[in-house]
């Protein structure tokens, strides 16, 4: 299977925010029950098929080169950029838990802070 563009990821990520946007938020206001939705999205009908997807999903990932998992990782980064306020509110609507200020802080951090491919890549040096 042929690794996705980069205009494939940010369609995907578009995909979800137009989902979570959808779904309300609030006790009473979910999409009601359709066709199963398996594998759609992530969303899979038991657990045992989402970890063999996920399997499945970093298998293709290892083989990438670090060259396209970079372009997965900016890709990643950029959706959070203009769309992470938005799913701080969805998060904070849906569970009730915590300030809608403080998701979106953490969303920024992890958007800009958490590490990408940079750590593999070989500098010589060991232990720092």
């Amino acid at each position: 299977m042929a690794g996705l563009t980069e205009q494939e990821i940010e369609l995907i990520a578009q995909r979800i925010v137009a989902d979570l946007a959808g779904r309300g938020g609030a006790e009473g206001k979910e999409k009601p029950a359709g066709p199963s939705m398996a594998g759609e999205l992530g969303i899979f009908d038991s657990i045992d098929e989402a970890v063999r997807a996920a399997g499945a999903a970093f298998r293709q990932y290892d083989d990438m080169g670090l060259t396209k998992r970079n372009s997965i990782v900016a890709a990643i980064r950029s959706a959070m950029r203009e769309h992470g306020n938005a799913l701080a509110r969805e998060a904070h609507e849906e569970t009730g838990l915590g300030r809608y200020e403080d998701k979106v802080l953490k969303n920024q951090l992890v958007t800009e802070k958490t590490p990408g491919t940079e750590d593999l890549q070989p500098n010589g040096h060991f232990g720092d």
